[in-house]
């Protein structure tokens, strides 16, 4: 499951790049046609800014916290702690890969 959710966040990461790549060719194609019509504002001006490259930079913000935890949850799984980010991955491997396979093992060799 965590492969999934992980192959999900590294897609979503892919588009939001190609989105931002997009916006920034755009953004470039902007200024150069109020260049050349002679209408480009000075290189400070932050006017061509607009609210979606805000959006964008919160969304990329939020991708890596969520990409941060994804791989936190990950290592715990793996080192099968069952810390409180980890607990129900981390729960589900231990039972289904030890505890319950060495109970059976036991009550088939004591049989």
């Amino acid at each position: 499951m965590a492969a999934v959710q992980l192959q999900m966040r590294h897609n979503i990461e892919e588009v939001h790049a190609a989105i931002d790549n997009l916006n920034s060719w755009t953004s470039e194609i902007e200024r150069k046609d109020a260049t050349l019509r002679g209408i480009a504002p000075p290189a400070d001006d932050r006017s061509f800014v607009s609210d979606e490259d805000a959006e964008d930079e919160a969304d990329r913000l939020e991708i890596e916290e969520a990409k941060r935890e994804l791989e936190e949850m990950i290592r715990k799984e793996r080192q099968g702690d069952g810390g409180d980010a980890g607990a129900t991955g981390g729960a589900h491997a231990a039972g289904g890969d030890g505890a319950a396979g060495g109970a059976g093992g036991a009550a088939n060799g004591a049989a």
